[in-house]
């Protein structure tokens, strides 16, 4: 059986802490000290930001749209089955991403993007609550990756706006 190395940077930081970061498994205090480094570590910011891009076009890749699309009419047709509730709560499709500048939950209803917040890195906030109160909350697909490519596009300087729906309703 082999065994992965880890290497230590020219900086001293390690680079297993950079993939946990990037795929959102380094615990809170990793995180904390990994984003002071990053002020004045442009390598390993650059890294990182190369992991993070892997990590979103695998997302993409593992959800491809013609997956995507005959979920959604198996979805659509699963709904219209089931009787209609008195008051029916939207579906919120939320992610959390591991941005430069720190954790932001992305939510996405079938009509735009509702929610773009930083987060605390333990989770412990008031507003999930709030949330699970007025949506019926989902895991993030194919629609909060790609706002995730487009926002990891946006820190990286290749685009300079975001042209997402809202859905103001």
């Amino acid at each position: 059986m082999a065994t992965t190395r880890s290497s230590s940077l020219p900086c001293g930081f390690h680079e297993h802490d950079l993939i946990a970061e990037a795929l959102g498994e380094a615990p809170s205090h990793v995180s904390l000290r990994l984003r002071t480094h990053l002020l004045s570590c442009t390598a390993c910011a650059e890294m990182l930001a190369q992991y993070r891009t892997v990590r979103t076009q695998l997302q993409v890749l593992a959800t491809g749209e013609d997956l995507t699309s005959g979920l959604r009419a198996a979805r659509h047709a699963l709904d219209h089955r089931l009787p209609s509730p008195r008051v029916s709560r939207p579906r919120l499709m939320l992610e959390v991403w591991h941005s430069p500048v720190g954790d932001i939950r992305l939510g996405k209803t079938d009509k735009g993007v509702v929610l773009a917040e930083f987060v605390r890195p333990d989770g412990n906030d008031a507003s999930t609550a709030t949330l699970q109160r007025a949506f019926t909350i989902e895991s993030g697909g194919p629609e909060t990756a790609a706002l995730i490519q487009t926002l990891g596009e946006y820190f990286s300087g290749k685009r300079h706006s975001l042209a997402w729906q809202i859905d103001d309703s």
